[in-house]
């Protein structure tokens, strides 16, 4: 699927987010294939919402999307260059919160995030790239073979994402990560929203459920505020 959309100009321009009384998120990402081009994307994308922020009914964060498998690089070139994205995001003086796959995300690497000035908080996991280490791609899909192999592979959201998310968010808070952790795949009941807090979560996002369950989604969510976090 990639990342389909009108693009943040066009977004921008139709005015809904500028309307909105509560505060939320914005999620941008480039897609552009070389570091320079990316960084390029990102100043561009920046200016736009420096030159409309003041145009918001309310306040919003921005959560830069460093992990999707689908855009065509490799995620990992991404993860080395977060802090780059984030001194230039830094100018729009709004939450910052960076979005990683546990697959291409060392727990060392994080660590690093903590000091970053611009760094509010971070969030996993993206989709996990087919093939990843982790989940029995036999068993879910009948094939090792991605069937989205001519479209660079795929990755998989749902139920078996639950648990390695947990684990990677445990293992980040016992390796001492203190900042915000934004926490979210396999949630498909109120008791997974538990268990990610218990591992450590700051809060959670919710994506399959609403696809595959979406009667669930107003109890989850009010279960989650119902619940104290870190």
């Amino acid at each position: 699927m990639g990342l389909p959309n009108p693009g943040l100009r066009a977004l921008l321009a139709q005015g809904l987010w500028q309307e909105r009384k509560e505060p939320f998120m914005i999620s941008i990402a480039s897609v552009a294939d070389t570091k320079k081009k990316r960084l390029e994307e990102i100043r561009i994308m920046i200016d736009l919402l420096v030159m409309f922020k003041e145009t918001f009914a309310t306040s919003f964060g921005l959560q830069i999307n460093l992990s999707c498998p689908n855009t065509g690089h490799d995620p990992k070139e991404l993860i080395k260059e977060s802090a780059e994205q984030l001194d230039i995001a830094g100018r729009l003086g709004v939450p910052l919160m960076p979005k990683y796959s546990i697959a291409s995300a060392p727990i060392e690497a994080m660590l690093e995030l903590e000091h970053h000035p611009y760094c509010d908080a971070i969030c996993v996991s993206n989709t996990l790239s087919f093939g990843s280490e982790g989940i029995d791609w036999q068993k879910v899909w009948g094939t090792k073979t991605s069937p989205l192999a001519k479209f660079g592979g795929g990755g998989y959201s749902g139920k078996k994402l639950g648990p390695l998310v947990r684990e990677y968010i445990s293992r980040l808070r016992d390796a001492g990560f203190k900042k915000p952790i934004n926490g979210g795949g396999g949630i498909l009941c109120q008791n997974d929203v538990t268990l990610y807090r218990d591992a450590g979560a700051s809060s959670v996002f919710l994506g399959s459920v609403a696809m595959l369950r979406p009667w669930r989604v107003k109890g989850i969510i009010a279960h989650a505020n119902s619940l104290t976090w870190r």
